[in-house]
């Protein structure tokens, strides 16, 4: 199954964008307390911390101060490594779909989702499969009423896990590396896998870092365990909010092998149809849409990682290359300024004590309607960051 990627008549562009925009709650803003709609329609990456907040504050109307952190703590949402290897705020009720739903059931399908390790395996003669095998029970004692951050959890898991090695690589287990220690460092590219597979998760926060905990003490319910519907559910979410598209390009979204995607897609392959122009496939419920997709009259600041910006065919989101480039950096990343479907510049924030400064970089000359609808956004910002005082400056355009 593979479709042809050329370039699409602005027409059709614009009709794919108004239907993402719309399946991401882009077009307009949920009622009030709606976080776990705005959450649950494909994940919120939550990377710097605090970014998940500002991708909801995009999509819920009202957002309140310490709503989001609220959620976690009263366990209506869940964060925990999902799509990408990257922490994810999802509703707790779809742990199952966010983790299980991913989770690689072969070695060869592993590999692609912690590529980092793969070194250390093949130095310490482990595959990741037997890793996470061994890695499993531990963690459950370890984490057993209690929780650890990160490196207290990898230090701990390491250090009862060599015990279980023959002596050679015992003995490398324990050696320094760039990381910190050889083990340690191993058992956290585990932590990714064990995640999927529902024996971590991130708890409560503590100073700037979450608590890793065990699921099944942390939720107050888990719903039954089923691969194959979890599997099904990631393929739909997927494709309803950045369809239409490929298996490659699901691949990439949720950072899984070629395929394995490929196989979680031919689940629900009789609920999709594929689009003229070679654009990939769409669910056949989502055809209406895109024909006539609703209109998006207003502005959002979107976080570097958000979820609308996730989308693989960048040069449909924004056509020209130049201003491609100034969003998707090799490290870095802006966020993007979307005003009325378009993305019409960047924006990055300087905040010093009490103060929040929202710098923002057009892509061209700015409308009055155009920074009126930044400033808007920004005044949202600031209440939900509770600054004393925020300021909005603005760079000259890219375009000259």
């Amino acid at each position: 199954m593979a479709a042809r990627r050329g370039a699409v008549p602005e027409e059709l562009r614009l009709r794919i964008l108004g239907r993402r925009l719309a399946a991401h709650n882009l077009t307009s803003r949920l009622p009030p307390g709606s976080l776990s709609e705005a959450a649950g329609a494909c994940g919120v990456q939550n990377t710097p911390h605090g970014s998940a907040e500002l991708s909801i504050l995009a999509r819920v109307e009202d957002l309140r101060p310490g709503e989001v952190a609220r959620a976690l703590d009263d366990r209506v949402l869940v964060q925990a490594w999902s799509l990408r290897a990257s922490p994810h705020v999802f509703p707790a009720g779809e742990y199952r779909t966010y983790t299980a739903g991913l989770m690689p059931w072969d070695e060869d399908s592993m590999r692609p989702f912690i590529t980092g390790a793969s070194e250390h395996l093949a130095r310490v003669g482990l595959t990741a499969g037997r890793l996470i095998e061994l890695m499993t029970p531990v963690i459950g004692e370890v984490l057993d009423g209690r929780g650890l951050v990160k490196d207290e959890l990898g230090k701990e898991v390491a250090d009862r896990l060599v015990s279980t090695l023959p002596p050679e690589p015992r003995s490398l287990w324990n050696e320094p590396d760039r990381f910190g220690r050889f083990g340690e460092t191993l058992v956290r590219y585990g932590l990714y896998l064990a995640a999927l597979n529902g024996s971590v998760c991130h708890g409560p926060l503590a100073g700037t870092s979450y608590l890793l905990v065990r699921p099944d003490q942390w939720l107050p319910e888990i719903p039954p365990l089923d691969r194959t519907a979890a599997r099904e559910s990631i393929v739909r979410r997927y494709l309803h909010c950045y369809g239409p598209s490929t298996p490659k390009d699901m691949a990439a979204w949720a950072g899984v092998s070629k395929e394995q995607a490929s196989s979680m897609w031919s689940l629900i392959v009789d609920e999709m149809t594929e689009v003229s122009e070679g654009r990939g496939w769409l669910l056949q419920a989502d055809l209406d849409m895109l024909d006539r997709p609703p209109a998006h009259e207003g502005t959002r600041l979107l976080p570097p990682h958000d979820p609308y910006l996730q989308m693989r065919d960048r040069n449909l989101l924004v056509p020209d290359r130049r201003l491609n480039r100034q969003i998707w950096k090799m490290v870095g990343n802006p966020g993007a300024v979307l005003h009325r479907g378009e993305i019409i510049g960047t924006w990055r924030p300087r905040k010093k004590g009490r103060s929040l400064n929202i710098e923002i970089t057009p892509f061209d000359a700015l409308e009055r309607s155009e920074r009126d609808g930044i400033d808007e956004e920004a005044e949202l910002m600031a209440k939900l960051r509770q600054v004393d005082k925020y300021a909005v400056t603005f760079s000259p355009p890219v375009r000259g």
